[in-house]
C-alpha cells in the first residue's frame, strides 16, 4: 500500500508541486493511512477485550510469561526501546489488536 501510494501520489503531484513537494504529500497521506489503520485495529481489540476464549488463545488470560512481559513493556509510559521494538518489529494487525485487548491507550501506541 505504502509503496504504491508513494509511487502514484508522487507521480501525480510531480507536475504541480515538484518532486519533493509530491513526495512530502505522499508521506503525509501514507502516515495518515497508517495511523487510521492502527486506531481501527486497536478499536477491534477493545471490542474483543471481554472475549475469554480469544484472551486465552492470545495468552492474556490466564497470563503466560511472554504476554505478561509484553503487557508490562507496552504499559510503560513514553517510548522506551522495548516498546518501540514491539510496536515496530511486530506485525501491524496482531500488535494493534493486542493493544486493544489489553485496553492500552491510543496515544501511547
Amino acid at each position: 500500500v505504502y509503496l504504491t501510494g508513494g509511487i502514484v501520489i508522487t507521480e501525480a503531484g510531480r507536475k504541480s508541486w515538484g518532486f519533493y513537494g509530491a513526495m512530502a504529500w505522499a508521506i503525509v497521506v501514507c502516515y495518515a493511512i497508517k495511523l487510521t489503520a492502527i486506531v481501527l485495529q486497536q478499536t477491534i481489540g477493545y471490542m474483543f477485550e471481554r472475549n475469554a476464549k480469544l484472551k486465552a488463545m492470545v495468552g492474556v488470560d490466564p497470563p503466560n510469561e511472554t504476554m505478561t512481559s509484553v503487557k508490562e513493556i507496552l504499559e510503560t509510559p513514553g517510548l522506551g526501546a522495548g516498546k518501540v521494538m514491539i510496536l515496530i518489529g511486530g506485525p501491524d494487525w496482531p500488535t494493534s489488536v493486542l493493544t486493544g485487548i489489553l485496553k492500552l491507550p491510543y496515544g501511547q501506541m
